[in-house]
């Protein structure tokens, strides 16, 4: 949606791309510092990031 590439995000996050794509398919979560670089380079609220899967949602 922000229209950048995972190579173009994983620069910007100072993280290589192999962890964008792991990030994107749910495979691993980033941690606390690489969530709010996310949040900070996509200019978006944590809580716009935070996926419930809908069995766990209150």
């Amino acid at each position: 949606m922000a229209g950048l590439t995972q190579e173009h995000l994983a620069r910007k996050v100072h993280v290589d791309r192999s962890a964008v794509a792991h990030w994107e398919a749910g495979r691993f979560q980033p941690d606390a510092p690489n969530f709010k670089a996310l949040c900070r380079v996509l200019k978006v609220k944590p809580s716009d990031l935070l996926v419930v899967p809908d069995d766990q949602a209150a």
